[in-house]
């Protein structure tokens, strides 16, 4: 029974893979202050995600907020509706 060839293109080799350090993030530790930094960090902005269109991005009209899913009232980002015109 012959077998029907398969051709595959592109880099079959993969790099040795390695794991990532282990990190402490008991209460307290530099880890751990650090993550809740940058958390409180993100929490505190609204962060404009804008329309791109072949390379070109448009002004930001007629936005639209984006909240939490679990807080309603929290809005994380604001983007504009994309019309034709």
């Amino acid at each position: 029974m012959n077998q029907p060839a398969v051709s595959v293109a592109g880099n079959l080799r993969t790099s040795v893979p390695f794991n990532e350090p282990v990190r402490d993030y008991r209460p307290g530790s530099p880890e751990a202050t650090a993550l809740l930094a940058e958390i409180d960090r993100v929490r505190g902005r609204v962060q404009d995600i804008p329309n791109v269109i072949d390379g070109e991005t448009l002004p930001m009209r007629d936005t639209t907020d984006v909240v939490a899913p679990h807080d309603h009232q929290r809005v994380l980002g604001r983007y504009s509706n994309a019309t034709t015109g």
